[in-house]
């Protein structure tokens, strides 16, 4: 398997592992469905536009969408490294698009208030962890990954996302909700990483 492929996947879990920090530090459990449920999603988020961006390539010159996608993912690579500085000031921020910019607000998802995240709260909230997902799908498909790939890197999305899911939720309810998990800088780097490799 290509190193590429477990990259990816785990660029976009790091995410997911953030928010489920943050849900768990704020006392709120994720139950194995919803988790399959946000995990399922950022999978698909990322196959999807990567298998889109393997047509496009099909049909233009290859040098070019090598080039066009190792730009995307430098310029998604900066942004997540930015992403402490891009967070909101003290305005009132809109659920779920916030979630886009600081994972860390993840716990608002809990929309009753009942300390459970149900299905429908989690795919809500996977929907709003799944943006940078789509372009580096996306970015991924146009820097040359085959459908093959694209398909093995949705099992692997998944298997870590799942697992971040679990762990990193689990680690957030033993911990202080004081606790920053930040990983912005961690899958900035990876995918600057990637644009150098793929």
């Amino acid at each position: 398997m290509d190193p590429a492929v477990l990259l990816f996947a785990a660029a976009v879990s790091l995410d997911l592992a953030a928010a489920a920090f943050a849900i768990g530090s704020g006392g709120i459990k994720i139950p194995h469905l919803s988790a399959v449920a946000i995990s399922a999603e950022g999978a698909l988020f990322l196959m999807l536009p990567a298998l889109f961006g393997d047509v496009i390539c099909a049909q233009l010159n290859e040098n070019i969408c090598r080039i066009a996608g190792k730009l995307l993912l430098v310029v998604l690579g900066i942004v997540m490294l930015c992403k402490y500085y891009l967070k909101g000031s003290g305005k009132e921020k809109k659920y779920p698009l916030c979630v886009c910019i600081d994972e860390s607000e993840a716990d608002c998802a809990d929309r009753n208030r009942d300390c459970r995240l149900s299905f429908s709260e989690a795919a809500v909230l996977g929907a709003g962890l799944s943006a940078d997902s789509a372009v580096t799908g996306f970015s991924a498909g146009l820097a040359g990954l085959t459908r093959g790939e694209c398909f093995a890197m949705l099992i692997c999305a998944f298997v870590i996302g799942l697992l971040s899911i679990e762990l990193c939720s689990a680690l957030g309810r033993k911990l202080s909700s004081k606790l920053k998990f930040n990983t912005g800088f961690i899958g900035g780097a990876i995918l600057l990483l990637l644009a150098v490799l793929i």
